[in-house]
């Protein structure tokens, strides 16, 4: 069985909850780390997605890690924000005709987008406009255009020992635009332990994607219980919306939005009930997703594991 700390990527323990069989870490942090990895094996219909930014180790650790997550996952595209340019990542518009970038075109399931803080401006402000909205307005030569955009995971380094204080401001602590976070849905903090960091994003924590989900649910309806518990969680913690690992416990002003903490809050729950093919939403997505989640990640991780196991005992009898 593989422990909820494989999955998170985070040794230290903090506050948790008692699960069935698991016991998962604080349950707002717990949940943004396993949406990220949900979103990113397509286990959320696009429908229900939205763009996040994950802090990771500093150096090689942050591009092996990128370069796994894009390897690993159907259609997925990795962006280099240190070679990146308007036309590339955005589009352009010529003779009245919109050439879409790599954020807008229709085949990606996620755009990984590494070192976005080295994002040229123009482009850098054409993503928090994706962010925050899922969408960007060409405006060339009299053409209006909208166009949509899948998920996509912003890659940010961490500070260079891996390691957030807890007292100190996040954005004295990284490079990374302000604006970024401020537009990014939600942002997960994940600071392995430094013996530890060589295990980052093994096989255990990024599962094989298996394409695509599609759910029958139109629109999932809120009980009266469900809405409260979601705006109580927002007003109990002005960070709650953003699901903030270890910088959480500091002054954030960057990331305390809380009408989108509510908004984000209220898609996972909805996207979530979509996922369990439910019609209705009555608990807050803390609970009963964390602990969805949790076992169908275990599930398809012990399948894994089975299958490899099975393989090799074949090899053994050949």
């Amino acid at each position: 069985m593989v422990s909820p700390h494989s999955l998170t990527g985070r040794g230290n323990s903090v506050e948790s909850e008692d699960y069935g069989s698991h016991r998962l870490l604080d349950p707002g942090v717990e949940l943004a780390d396993l949406t990220v990895k949900l979103q990113a094996i397509n286990r959320l219909s696009l429908r229900d997605r939205f763009h996040s930014a994950m802090f990771l180790p500093a150096g090689s650790l942050l591009e092996s890690a990128a370069a796994q997550i894009s390897e690993e996952i159907s259609g997925a595209v990795e962006v280099n924000g240190e070679a990146a340019d308007f036309e590339t990542v955005i589009g352009t518009i010529k003779n009245g005709q919109v050439n879409h970038g790599i954020l807008f075109e229709c085949e990606p399931s996620l755009v990984v987008i590494k070192r976005p803080e080295a994002l040229p401006v123009d482009v850098l402000k054409a993503v928090e406009s994706v962010l925050s909205t899922g969408e960007y307005t060409f405006s060339r030569s009299g053409t209006h255009t909208t166009l949509q955009s899948p998920a996509s995971i912003l890659c940010l380094s961490s500070p260079v020992n891996g390691c957030f204080e807890h007292e100190v401001p996040l954005l004295e602590q990284v490079e990374c635009p302000p604006q970024l976070l401020s537009a990014a849905g939600l942002v997960v903090a994940d600071s392995p332990c430094v013996e530890l960091e060589s295990e980052y994003l093994s096989s255990d924590q990024l599962v094989p994607d298996e394409g695509p989900y599609t759910s029958s649910v139109d629109e999932p309806q809120f009980s009266n219980h469900a809405e409260c518990e979601i705006k109580a969680t927002v007003e109990a913690d002005e960070n709650s919306g953003r699901f903030c690992g270890e910088p959480s416990y500091g002054p954030h002003s960057a990331i305390t939005d809380k009408q989108q903490a509510y908004q984000t809050m209220r898609k996972l729950a909805a996207g979530f009930a979509r996922f369990r093919e439910d019609n209705h939403v009555d608990d807050s997505p803390h609970a009963t997703s964390a602990r969805f989640l949790n076992w169908e990640l275990q599930d398809r991780i012990n399948r894994i594991q089975l299958k490899s196991k099975s393989t090799d005992e074949l090899s053994l009898l050949r």
